[in-house]
């Protein structure tokens, strides 16, 4: 009966094992090419700078092994973050950013593209661009006490005093042996007019770091 029962599934195993070899081979060959095009689109996107051969050798360089490197690896956040960064230090400054930005989307736990992002704009006077990308890293990383400082300088800028004492606030409770906290709940006093409080907190920064020239001078214009 067993043997009876193997012959009768034979043909019908015999079916499928044809039918996979021709739909299934066809998918995984049109699943190949959706990836070979999806990896050729990117690899088209990777900003690039035009004119490379009049650039320092050195320079044209870094930047070439950067972008093959992204071109390599298109999916990968780490390698559009590090092109991000040649870009910056070479000052295009627009390329990093669409650098950044792609690195973010494709690393979602990273802090540092946010943050980097967060810089660009705070240079070029978006204050409040720079807040939600600091606000972005913050989110990724609580302990980037880097990008909470930012924070609270940029919406200094902005004034929106409450929003910064608080940025500034979390950043002394988390880091009192650091005198940025402090620095900056002294700078919101003194826009509010509170000079007596201003004074307070910049002798508490000279406290922790006697040698912090911009604490001493704010200290002297809060008297």
């Amino acid at each position: 009966m067993v043997a009876l029962a193997v012959a009768a599934l034979l043909p019908l195993a015999a079916y499928w094992l044809a039918h996979w070899w021709t739909t299934g081979k066809s998918r995984a060959g049109s699943t190949s090419r959706v990836g070979e095009r999806s990896d050729a689109r990117a690899a088209a996107a990777v900003p690039r700078v035009t004119g490379l051969e009049a650039l320092d050798p050195a320079v044209a360089a870094a930047i070439r092994d950067a972008v093959a490197a992204v071109e390599r690896e298109t999916a990968n956040g780490a390698r559009w973050g590090e092109l991000g960064i040649v870009y910056n230090a070479h000052r295009y400054f627009a390329l990093a950013d669409r650098c950044y930005e792609r690195a973010a989307a494709l690393d979602a736990r990273a802090a540092d593209w946010p943050h980097l992002r967060g810089v660009l704009a705070e240079e070029r006077g978006d204050v409040e661009e720079a807040a939600a990308y600091y606000g972005a890293a913050l989110e990724r990383s609580p302990t980037n006490q880097a990008a909470r400082y930012r924070l609270g300088n940029v919406l200094l800028q902005a004034g929106s005093l409450d929003q910064a004492e608080l940025a500034f606030g979390e950043l002394a409770a988390a880091s009192p042996d650091q005198p940025w906290g402090s620095l900056g709940l002294g700078r919101v006093a003194l826009r509010r007019g509170s000079n007596a409080e201003a004074a307070e907190r910049f002798e508490r920064a000279l406290a922790i770091d006697p040698d912090n020239d911009q604490a001493a001078y704010l200290l002297a214009s809060a008297h």
